[in-house]
């Protein structure tokens, strides 16, 4: 037991135990319902659409985010995920690597934050669909999107990522979507029509006037 207290109040695990301390506190609200599970969430299709230059080999800032399933994932699921993991490696090598300098065992922390982000991707991936279907029985409901003009949320609306916005008799949907029968992307604020969904992901199309 003190070599346990010892591990998670090493310099090395003192911040991720904190952490993890605050995950657990903010997952026993959601349970309470003082705060919803998406309450820190945001869009990450609308804030963030800097690319690198395709031409050059890389990869876009949102292509990396869709890697690792952020944005369709709650964020705080997400971090939960990822933190629990790299406390419990980080709490589980400390009989490893506890005689070593401070300086060393952050430097054990790089391998094991890029181990940790992947195994959270393996972990969030099954995550996806039920969050999927379950926003889209939250946002949807009853309600026939089919033939509804709307607008174009995020930064680019394109044949492989986008949002769009409807506006309905209550607060205004979001809608993940993805562009036909246009040569060029459409910006923020273009007004497009939904013409289909996909039956298997829920993404809507839509076509631009």
């Amino acid at each position: 037991m003190s070599e346990f207290i010892e591990a998670i109040l090493s310099p090395a695990n003192l911040v991720l135990t904190i952490m993890l301390l605050c995950c657990i506190l903010y997952w026993l609200t959601v349970c309470l319902g003082a705060l919803d599970i998406d309450t820190f969430d945001f869009d990450f299709d609308a804030d963030t659409d800097v690319d690198i230059d395709a031409g050059s080999g890389g990869m876009s800032s949102i292509s990396l985010m869709r890697f690792f399933n952020l944005g369709e994932v709650p964020l705080t699921v997400l971090a939960s995920i990822f933190i629990l993991i790299l406390w419990v490696v980080g709490v589980g090598s400390y009989r490893y690597v506890g005689d070593w300098g401070i300086l060393l065992q952050l430097l054990v922390l790089i391998p094991m934050i890029i181990g940790a982000a992947l195994l959270t991707k393996a972990v969030s991936t099954p995550l996806k669909r039920i969050f999927r279907d379950l926003e889209r029985s939250e946002s949807s409901g009853e309600i026939d999107f089919i033939g509804k003009r709307c607008v174009v949320v995020s930064g680019t609306l394109d044949d492989k990522h986008g949002q769009v916005e409807v506006s309905t008799q209550g607060s205004p949907i979001k809608l993940n979507a993805l562009l036909e029968g246009a040569d060029h992307p459409l910006p923020k604020g273009a007004e497009v029509v939904i013409v289909s969904q996909d039956p298997d992901s829920g993404v809507y199309r839509v076509r631009g006037f």
